[in-house]
């Protein structure tokens, strides 16, 4: 693994066999913010002059494997070493997020039903929220969103906690 210079203070971290193609070029951190101004992820990327003449940017890791569509498994931008990258599409790579920032149960697809007063759980599959149930236990109503988020979404799952039961 060798680290490539960022702007900013950032390293991005390769792969050894990738270092050489890499490093000829100047790479700068990619911050991307959420509304509130906090920082969602930082990539690598760097200025290109496209075929057609006009600017346009290339992140490292889709210069990496060579193609568009890709998901950090880690959720960490700056890694794009060959085993923390995997090619997906739109919709998985969506499935493979975090939980929102302005989440208040603590855990993702969960939300407290007052009128219920039960924890509520929900998963978007193809854009579309799919009801999951009811639940008294918040830590239950957690685990339930992990089930259906690996029985969706397979791999590209991203769980509340590190194994579903």
């Amino acid at each position: 693994m060798k680290e490539i210079k960022l702007t900013q203070g950032y390293v991005a971290l390769v792969d050894d066999e990738d270092f050489a193609r890499v490093s000829q070029y100047r790479w700068h951190a990619r911050i991307e913010q959420r509304k509130d101004g906090s920082i969602r992820t930082v990539y690598a990327g760097r200025n290109i002059r496209k075929e057609d003449g006009t600017r346009g940017a290339q992140l490292l890791h889709n210069f990496i494997l060579g193609v568009l569509n890709l998901d950090h498994k880690d959720h960490d931008g700056l890694n794009n070493q060959r085993h923390n990258l995997r090619t997906s599409t739109i919709s998985q790579n969506n499935q493979n997020t975090r939980k929102y920032a302005n989440n208040t149960s603590g855990f993702k697809g969960v939300y407290y039903r007052e009128r219920r007063r039960a924890w509520e759980v929900y998963i978007r599959i193809n854009k579309k929220l799919k009801f999951v149930g009811y639940f008294t236990d918040l830590l239950e109503a957690a685990r339930a969103y992990d089930v259906a988020a690996v029985k969706y979404f397979g791999e590209f799952a991203h769980c509340n906690f590190a194994t579903p039961n």
